[in-house]
């Protein structure tokens, strides 16, 4: 979903970096998946250069993801489950 188009920021989240605001213009489809793993197994890290400390990650995923002390995201578990 697109503002306008012409600040080429995300409408969802207002941001210039978010994978739906790097697609065309012309384009109003959601973003692909970026990785899907052959074998079930899912590896997660967080990249402390874009993290922001909003806490989305470990409210939606509290077994995966949880806060440090100056409220960044941290990775919990090596390996994802196939359950989650």
């Amino acid at each position: 979903m697109w503002d306008g188009g012409a600040s080429r920021r995300c409408a969802h989240c207002a941001s210039r970096r978010c994978a739906t605001a790097s697609r065309s213009s012309g384009s109003r489809r959601l973003p692909e998946t970026l990785a899907v793993s052959k074998v079930g197994r899912v590896k997660v890290r967080v990249d402390s250069d874009t993290c922001v400390g909003h806490g989305r990650c470990y409210v939606l995923a509290p077994e995966v993801f949880g806060p440090d002390e100056y409220g960044h995201s941290e990775v919990l578990l090596d390996e994802v489950p196939p359950e989650l």
